[in-house]
């Protein structure tokens, strides 16, 4: 068979299953199962039935002259088109399910705040926000209908605000101008005295999620798992990212911070691009990654991206929840340019493109949580970017409107880049949970990301770890954080101790009052350069890590001086964590020799690269000399890890130099 049977047999064969994928979507009545994102939306729900974090809301300032009857008839010409805005979700034999309603009722819900016209402009804006507030914590109950609700607010006699929310469990943003679409129409012919009339759906949401739930199991259910999973790994990364403690004790609550990018930098990123043949989500995905590998100090992790899930021509038109979420992981070079970064990034998205059906929610049942651990299993930061046609906003014939912002309530996750781009302007929003950051730090990484975008556009074959992310005043807190005007000597610890050994060698220096151990500095001194040479003998190396997991012992106390006397530093870890704990610890530090005893052996759990070795099969190495090997001020000493307490525990790496420094500055 020659290239054109073969082109012209896939063409058949990919007609056959469309025509398939259509017989199996005709509309059919009666409740429907939930898509999968919905299920996930309706379990959360479920746990917490009055929270915010999923409402869609939307805001417009309308200037001109408003006729009421014609936007209710608009709004009542959308639900009549859109199931998704007529359903309500119950359970049927403890199985969650949704119902569309053949009709529901939607009032305009009015209020008059032209009384506010006698306040100062700053107080008008302050009860109009307040008001905007408080549509945005409306509690939608998901087992009547419509979930969407409309505000209209009345500032003067040609001047309204109009929200209005739905709830994420049947819309999402990719809705958003389908429906500001729909409202035009429907009110221009409501206007001209006509009764508005949408063009009908072939197909309905429920009809999308019937497909869904027959197409996802299987022989291509395990293929699309298989392959993602070969994608990712079987173990992805988690991000460490800057958290601190923030402005909120509410752990779920959000804040957002905005800013527009300069139309110069706007214009010469758009080149770049035509010159790469990419499109703009390819580089602004990429210069995050860069942001992200700055601020966070990884060069392997991963990010969610947002995809639209429309990938058949029917859904196109229809307001639903279709948005799923992807993963990509970010593995960079230092090494590598900017350049070479966009390419991989347009690879990966071209790759996953091609594998975009799978439903998120049944990726994650292959990468369960950690018990214990507050962060996403995948991922911890979020990218989207949504190229938005016209102007963005709700233009109702006869009116003049503007978008206005809404303030974030609630964050989904701990820190998310949306980007807008509008007639050419590009738009960037920050979304944090307060609890984890302060605006002053979101600012700090928003500088790092405009800074690599900057080079981006101007210097594209410069080397990611060659890229200048400070700022002046970051430089100049640097160099001012530097600065210790209490000077001491220079010198080590190991040195000191060395000293008063030949100084006093019978003076007691180490007492373990619940185990009645003891050893004076000669004992310490001898034992510690003994265990010292053995490890030198097993290939340890400078700055090398060396595991220390022991119960507080004159051992622990043993194994610490002999590995800084090797040249190498040691990693402290609790034998009260649990294994899957001790298991980042050692694989993070790239510890490849811990050393142990019997009180904590069997907490650890095996690790392949790792060799775990027990002191007690060491106790006969006779006393040595010291090593004589020269201490750097700048060579690793240990590593210790944080709690973790606000995420994913991090290893703090100290010098020689800055231990001296600061027992010398204890005396």
């Amino acid at each position: 068979m020659n290239e054109k049977n073969h082109q012209l047999l896939a063409l058949l064969q990919a007609d056959q299953r469309e025509q398939e994928r259509a017989a199996d979507a005709a509309p059919q009545d009666g409740p429907a199962p939930l898509s999968f994102s919905q299920q996930q939306l309706w379990y959360l729900h479920q746990l917490e039935p009055q929270q915010t974090a999923y409402n869609l809301t939307r805001a417009f300032r309308l200037r001109g002259v408003l006729d009421r009857a014609a936007l209710q008839a608009a709004f009542e010409a959308l639900v009549a088109r859109h199931a998704s805005l007529r359903t309500r979700f119950a359970e049927q034999d403890g199985v969650a399910c949704q119902e569309v309603l053949p009709a529901v009722a939607l009032p305009l819900q009015l209020s008059d705040l032209r009384d506010l016209r006698h306040l100062a402009a700053d107080a008008q804006e302050a009860q109009l926000a307040a008001a905007i507030e408080a549509a945005t914590r409306h509690v939608f109950d998901l087992s009547r209908a419509p979930l969407l609700f409309v505000h209209l607010l009345q500032l003067g006699e040609q001047e309204h605000v109009l929200i209005m929310g739905m709830h994420h469990i049947v819309s999402d943003a990719w809705s958003n101008p389908i429906v500001a679409r729909d409202l035009q129409q429907a009110y221009a012919q409501a206007l001209a005295g006509q009764a508005p009339a949408l063009p009908p759906l072939a197909l309905q949401y429920p009809d999308h999620a019937r497909v869904q739930r027959a197409r996802c199991q299987g022989d291509w259910l395990r293929q699309e798992l298989d392959h993602w999973q070969a994608r990712l790994g079987r173990e992805v990364p988690p991000l460490n990212l800057p958290v601190e403690r923030g402005n909120s004790t509410d752990a779920q609550e959000g804040a957002g911070y905005s800013l527009v990018l300069e139309a110069s930098l706007a214009a010469r990123l758009r080149q770049f691009c035509q010159q790469e043949r990419c499109t703009p989500f390819v580089a602004m995905l990429a210069a995050w990654q860069v942001a992200l590998r700055h601020c966070c100090g990884q060069d392997d992790f991963a990010v969610g991206i947002p995809q639209a899930g429309r990938n058949r021509p029917e859904l196109q038109e229809m307001v639903g929840f279709f948005v799923t979420t992807q993963v990509m992981r970010a593995r960079l070079d230092p090494g590598m340019s900017l350049r070479a970064l966009c390419r991989q990034v347009r690879s990966d998205t071209l790759e996953a493109m091609a594998h975009a059906e799978l439903p998120f929610e049944l990726l994650l049942e292959r990468y369960p949580a950690e018990r214990g651990l507050p962060r996403h299993p995948l991922f911890q930061t979020l990218f989207g970017l949504q190229v938005v046609e016209g102007s963005g906003t709700l233009d109702l014939p006869g009116l003049q409107a503007s978008t206005l912002e809404i303030p974030l309530n609630a964050a989904k996750f701990d820190l998310a880049l949306d980007v807008k781009i509008i007639r050419g302007q590009v738009n960037l929003r920050l979304e944090y949970r307060r609890a984890l950051f302060r605006e002053s730090s979101i600012a700090s990484i928003a500088a790092v990301y405009l800074c690599v975008l900057e080079q981006l556009a101007s210097a594209a074959d410069t080397a990611i770890g060659e890229l200048a992310l400070l700022g002046r005043a970051e430089q100049a807190m640097l160099q001012a954080w530097s600065a210790n005007p209490q000077a001491h000597e220079a010198g080590n610890v190991l040195a000191l101790i060395e000293a008063q050994v030949q100084a006093h060698p019978k003076r007691s220096a180490l007492r373990v009052p619940h185990t009645g151990q003891a050893l004076d500095y000669g004992q310490l001194n001898g034992r510690a350069n003994a265990l010292a040479q053995w490890l030198i003998a097993q290939g340890v190396t400078r700055d090398q890590r060396v595991g220390v997991c022991m119960e507080r012992s004159k051992e622990m106390v043993l194994a610490l001086l002999a590995i800084m006397k090797a040249g190498a530093a040691y990693v402290p870890m609790d034998p009260d964590h649990p294994p899957q704990r001790l298991r980042y610890f050692i694989e993070d530090s790239r510890t490849s020799l811990l050393l142990t005893h019997a009180a904590a052996r069997g907490q650890l759990p095996e690790v392949p690269a790792c060799r775990i070795v027990d002191v007690a099969t060491l106790a006969d190495l006779p006393p040595a000399d010291n090593p004589g090997l020269e201490i750097h001020p700048e060579q690793l000493a240990y590593v210790i890890y944080t709690s973790g307490s606000t995420g994913q525990p991090k290893g703090a790496a100290n010098r020689h130099g800055s231990l001296h420094n600061r027992l010398a500055w204890m005396q």
